[in-house]
């Protein structure tokens, strides 16, 4: 069991995806491949943006091939909402549809994916340290100049 239950992405450079659609009401479909800009990704879906359009149905579901360090994904999601961005661009919010090992083949993906991200933790204390240090050194010069 992992320590911690959910490790969402906001991704700093929007990251291309390709979809298709692959199932509609439970009848299996192909269709063609499609790029997407995901914006934001974790273990239980992703939010997307689209020119395309799409129903916010169950029984409507999207494939997407995402590259994660280098290993590819193959995952498989419903819109649960969809928001217009402007005259022909959409941000959806897509739920995935998978086992519990596919979460888990994910959830791992996407911790490897943000460790080289994350700063550890010297380094933020490091950072807390000088951001003190320039704060004292603001409020001496700050009350010296109040006395003088």
């Amino acid at each position: 069991m992992r320590a911690q239950s959910q490790l969402r992405i906001k991704l700093s450079d929007i990251a291309q995806a390709v979809m298709s659609v692959v199932e509609v009401a439970g009848s299996r479909v192909q269709s063609g491949e499609r790029p997407i800009l995901i914006t934001t990704l974790d273990e239980q879906g992703l939010s997307m943006l689209t020119s395309l359009r799409f129903p916010v149905r169950q029984d409507y579901k999207l494939g997407f091939q995402i590259s994660i360090n280098g290993h590819k994904l193959y995952l498989t999601g419903e819109c649960i909402w969809q928001r217009e961005e402007g005259s022909s661009l959409y941000r959806y919010g897509v739920r995935f549809v998978q086992s519990v090992q596919e979460r888990e083949a994910l959830w791992c993906q996407l911790a490897g994916y943000s460790h080289p991200v994350l700063p550890d933790r010297n380094q933020i204390h490091e950072l807390y340290n000088k951001m003190s240090s320039i704060e004292s050194e603001l409020e001496l010069s700050a009350s010296m100049n109040m006395v003088s």
